[in-house]
């Protein structure tokens, strides 16, 4: 007969201190423990997006093409010229290379007056790896966004429920029901421990790089929010009316807006920023897209008409 060794999963029912019914019903308890804790590794790293159906993977993943996307695109962005900030980035690389990027925009769209209130919602939603609120869709729709929900989900996966509530999953290696261990349990969790760690360390660089490079952008905003507030410096009257005194237009705003136009600019300006555009957004040239390029020319057309008439 073979020695009962300790890693017998019967070990329980052959022993000679107790009845046969209650040996089986122990083997029958040490397993269904066994049962219960894979399942829950199984809910917790399964994802529908995932082509592995491996979530942490995904969110690794994700986090790399984030990392990617903010050492591109926030370079090439001017705290002067606010609308780029809000628009989605036309074309998937930059450079001679492909890289995949995210592309959209920086910030969901939200008014000067609320920069206080979107800088507070995104610091609490960081530390407290959550989202939601009133300026960051939780939706992803824009990279802080996008940033917040790796943030969660990431959360999601290290909270553990019953009956291992208390536990959390980068630090379960270390805190293990004797019942559970085993050689190769303690391999998986490591891993995923290691890999939870690379994730957080990529969370915490992608968001303070994104919050230095936002400062300057918000500090703007705050100059602009005062003098509205102040009702002074002619600018809150430029950048609702027209020289001959007509009121903008939703349609007006929003050709200003994408053409990244603080004030009315004149015939000059409008077509210098146009040519501008055109030769990014023009289909024929790379990272250039159809459909922004006949946003352009209608934008264009629309402010030439009404420049036209100043």
């Amino acid at each position: 007969m073979a020695e009962i060794g300790l890693e017998d999963w019967f070990a329980e029912g052959v022993d000679p201190h107790q009845s046969l019914i209650a040996g089986l019903q122990a083997v029958h308890t040490k397993l269904s423990i066994r049962q219960v804790f894979i399942k829950k590794l199984m809910h917790k790293f399964f994802s529908t997006k995932a082509s592995s159906g491996d979530a942490l993977t995904y969110i690794r993943l994700q986090l790399r093409c984030l990392d990617q996307t903010l050492a591109n695109r926030m370079p090439m962005l001017s705290p002067t010229r606010p609308g780029a900030w809000f628009r989605p980035f036309q074309g998937r690389s930059l450079g001679p290379f492909p890289v995949e990027l995210f592309q959209q925009p920086v910030l969901d769209r939200y008014q000067p007056s609320s920069v206080e209130s979107v800088k507070g919602e995104i610091r609490t939603n960081f530390a407290g790896r959550q989202t939601g609120g009133r300026f960051i869709s939780d939706a992803g729709s824009s990279l802080w966004g996008i940033l917040l929900k790796l943030n969660r989900s990431l959360e999601e996966i290290c909270v553990l429920d019953a009956p291992f509530s208390g536990l959390r999953m980068e630090t379960l290696e270390a805190q293990l029901p004797k019942e559970l261990c085993s050689p190769g349990v303690h391999v998986f969790l490591h891993n995923v421990s290691q890999t939870i760690g690379q994730c957080r360390g990529l969370l915490d660089r992608s968001y303070t790089y994104l919050w230095q490079h936002c400062q300057p952008f918000w500090s703007i905003q705050v100059k602009i929010k005062d003098q509205q507030a102040g009702g002074g410096g002619g600018a809150r009257d430029r950048a609702t009316t027209f020289s001959n005194g007509a009121i903008l237009s939703a349609m007006d705003i929003k050709s200003l807006q994408f053409m990244d136009f603080e004030t009315i600019p004149d015939k000059i300006q409008l077509k210098r920023r146009y040519l501008h555009l055109a030769q990014r957004l023009h289909p024929d040239r790379q990272g250039g897209n159809e459909e922004s390029f006949k946003l352009l020319n209608a934008s264009y057309g629309h402010l030439a008409a009404k420049v036209g008439k100043n």
